[in-house]
């Protein structure tokens, strides 16, 4: 009969495990034991300690086991093999210093195909292929170690360094909060744990930045929000109270000098709102725009109102000097004057509507700058 048969299995990978302290040969109890260890020390991938119960079951006289028990021995041991096998090259490569991305890799490939030969999943199997993907980074390497970490916590639950594993799992797919829960719970359990400790009280903080930048981001959208509105002193001053509140950002900084230069374009010649298009509008769309603005604002289409069409026309032929120029439009971006922006025509800025009309109906001519003519 084996002695206390739990104890002969080792728990914590393919360690040594007690020797069978009966006589199986004169003792039916003993051979059952003896069977029932190797089925465990298969399940627990102890393979080699395995290997040496069937070997011995197979040496036991006619008498002790059936022909029919000896074949499945039998046909127990390749397979057993193959196992030892996976075991050595994964003993190989965990214990390489520094393990690359491809050994890690390898060895959780070895582990899962280890898993595959046995028909079961060893705790420490589970951990180790765990560890391996965790290390390996990417979503689909951390789903994988989840699921991995989460059966084990199921069989396992006063195993901290689990809850420690998984949580770092968690943080490193972005979710804080699931990944602080499962700090907690190990810290519940052992509240000097080292790693669980160290790992809450860096997600902590991380937390609160991302909570603060989250604050800022609503003052930022409300900000351009009512820019967009044209708002501009309302998107001032919340910009500004968000800077009060978050001296740190840069970006709400940035956004406060752009919503003080729009709310100084707007009081004098806002060339986004002349040509109707937004203040973040690409090249084809500053274009699109001035073609509409341009043909409603044609003084020939606009008889018994010249007047009043040609300043139109005018202005937006500014506009679109100045928002078409990779040189001009940074400058007026940022709030420079780079024409006479208080209006009419003339200095830099002016557009004689003589030739405005020639050039929108004809193309070229004149020396423009720009071409007044659309491709129908």
């Amino acid at each position: 009969m084996l002695r206390d048969l739990d104890s002969a299995i080792s728990l914590s990978g393919w360690d040594t495990v007690s020797t069978f302290t009966g006589d199986y040969k004169k003792d039916k109890a003993g051979v059952e034991a003896l069977e029932s260890r190797a089925g465990l020390l298969v399940g627990q991938a102890n393979c080699t300690y395995a290997q040496k119960d069937y070997g011995t079951l197979l040496k036991l006289p006619e008498g002790s086991t059936g022909g029919e028990k000896k074949r499945g021995y039998q046909e127990k041991l390749p397979t057993l093999s193959q196992c030892v096998d996976l075991q050595n090259v994964i003993t190989t490569l965990t214990t390489k210093p520094n393990p690359n991305t491809q050994t890690r890799r390898q060895i959780v490939a070895h582990i899962t195909n280890l898993l595959q030969v046995l028909g079961s999943s060893p705790p420490h199997l589970l951990k180790l292929r765990a560890a391996a993907s965790i290390q390996l980074a990417g979503s689909d390497n951390m789903y994988s170690a989840i699921t991995d970490l989460g059966a084990l916590i199921k069989s396992s639950p006063s195993d901290v360094s689990l809850y420690e594993m998984r949580g770092g799992a968690y943080f490193n797919l972005g979710e804080i909060e699931v990944a602080l829960t499962h700090f907690k719970s190990g810290l519940k359990q052992d509240p000097e744990h080292k790693g669980c400790k160290t790992e809450h009280k860096t997600v902590k903080a991380v937390k609160k930045k991302l909570d603060r930048a989250k604050e800022a981001e609503a003052f930022l959208c409300l900000g351009e929000a009512m820019t967009g509105a044209e708002k501009f002193e309302d998107a001032v001053r919340t910009l500004k109270d968000g800077v009060n509140q978050f001296p740190e950002s840069g970006v709400l900084k940035e956004a406060v000098q752009k919503a003080e230069v729009a709310l100084k374009q707007s009081k004098t010649k806002d060339y986004y709102k002349i040509l109707g298009i937004t203040r973040n509008a690409d090249k084809s769309e500053v274009k699109k725009g001035y073609k509409k603005k341009a043909m409603e604002w044609h003084p020939d289409k606009n008889k018994g109102n010249e007047e009043e069409a040609e300043k139109k026309f005018s202005e937006i032929a500014e506009a679109y000097e100045v928002l078409s120029s990779d040189e001009l439009r940074p400058r007026y971006d940022r709030g420079e004057d780079v024409m006479d922006n208080s209006g009419g025509g003339g200095g830099h800025g002016g557009f004689p509507h003589q030739n405005m009309h020639r050039n929108f109906r004809h193309g070229g001519g004149g020396g423009q700058h720009f071409n007044f003519h659309f491709n129908h």
